[in-house]
């Protein structure tokens, strides 16, 4: 008889070095292809997670950002299909959002891959660790709590509280796995514990599960050195949250988040200046959240996992918390360099280019259904204009048009 295939299906959570190893495994798909492995994603991704948002349903998605991805529908049944007809003698799906999937959702999974024998693989990072991650991204986005607030309201856990509610929901480590191994039951479950000083020990733990050659291993390995989250300043963000805040009082922050997210990838590449401040957690606020991390492992020790790396290490009290502050104090030079950047970049995306002209064609080439955001900030800045600039601005359009 013969043996059924395997679906390995990697939840995540996020900011625990997922992004690296989806990246490196979408890089090497070709070459797991020549394995029997298929690495399934969603369209123009590295992972599976518009798929992911598909099989939550809109109504489980409360991340303010994802309701964008329209779609998440299409995606999920696209894979669903492929897992159902693809001849691969293993399937790989891996999506942070999976972590977000109530019972519905993963009832749904499970009834899809009956025919596989089911591997459910699970990245872990400590908590107090992986907060400033988690903060940074959330609060690059949207208005959001400052990050003392944040962690009071994460340690306080209360239920009604929608930033504790939503961070909890990925990252209660114990309860996440239980609920899928309940549902899902999975024939194995892996958790892997990344570790600084084995910097190579997620991609090669991964690589393990799969069974491949060496050289395609060290492949995979080399690729997710390379291809690590840039990680924003205090600075970075508190330009940003000043930002939302004063859209947010003028009613703009629908109109202009999809712009900011768009302008996010520009700061991948961008050199910090020498006196920002990178976000780290303050021994206190570590403090605090060492019972939470205490209960999480006590719970993973209860549960049936087969363990790479040191679940001791997610609890362990800290050697030397040091002089670290939760929230530094703001460098002016810093402030003023990312301030020039994003401005810069913002009048690069408004059209203006170089010698003083703008640059009309690109309205007209953006000017679609799903860009109607940028109609919506220029028809705003044209009201917020005074009257008198009014007729001067008309002028300059139209001497632009006539120098074209």
């Amino acid at each position: 008889m013969n043996a059924k295939p395997t679906l390995i299906i990697h939840i995540g959570p996020m900011k625990t070095g997922t992004t690296s190893l989806q990246v490196a495994l979408h890089h090497s798909r070709k070459a797991l292809a020549a394995h029997g492995i298929a690495y399934l994603t969603s369209q123009h991704a590295a992972n599976a997670n518009f798929a992911a948002l598909g099989l939550m349903g809109h109504a489980s998605v409360e991340d303010d950002d994802w309701f964008l991805w329209d779609r998440r529908n299409t995606e999920w049944r696209k894979i669903a299909s492929t897992i159902r007809s693809i001849p691969a003698a293993q399937i790989v799906l891996s999506a942070e959002a999976f972590a977000l999937c109530g019972d519905q959702a993963i009832a749904e999974l499970q009834h899809e891959c009956s025919e596989f024998d089911v591997h459910l693989v699970v990245t872990l990072r400590r908590i107090s660790d992986l907060v400033p991650s988690y903060w940074q991204e959330n609060a690059k986005r949207r208005p959001y709590p400052s990050l003392n607030d944040f962690v009071h309201r994460i340690v306080q856990q209360e239920e009604r509280d929608k930033v504790s509610k939503q961070f909890w929901r990925y990252h209660e480590h114990d309860r996440l796995i239980h609920r899928w191994q309940s549902i899902l039951k999975p024939a194995k479950t892996t958790v892997i514990i990344p570790d600084k000083q084995q910097p190579t020990l997620l991609p090669d733990a991964f690589s393990s599960i799969l069974r491949i050659p060496d050289e395609l291993a060290k492949t995979i390995a080399a690729v997710a050195a390379t291809s690590k989250n840039r990680s924003r300043t205090a600075e970075e963000i508190a330009v940003r949250q000043g930002v939302f805040s004063v859209l947010e009082e003028r009613g703009l922050m629908k109109t202009a988040q999809n712009f900011f997210q768009r302008l996010t990838p520009k700061f991948e590449d961008r050199t910090n200046h020498p006196e920002e401040h990178q976000i780290r957690l303050g021994a206190s606020a570590q403090d605090a959240l060492l019972p939470i991390e205490q209960r999480v492992v006590a719970g993973l020790q209860r549960l049936q996992l087969h363990v790479v790396g040191d679940l001791r290490s997610l609890a362990a009290p800290r050697a030397a918390p040091g002089d670290q502050t939760s929230e530094p104090q703001l460098s002016s030079a810093g402030l003023i360099a990312v301030s020039s950047h994003m401005l810069t970049e913002l009048l690069g995306r408004a059209g203006i280019r170089e010698e003083g002209r703008v640059d009309l064609g690109w309205l007209a080439k953006r000017a679609t259904i799903r860009h109607l955001w940028s109609l919506a900030i220029i028809n705003t800045a044209w009201a917020a204009l005074p009257r008198r600039l009014h007729q001067p601005v008309r002028r300059l359009i139209a001497n632009t048009r006539r120098s074209k």
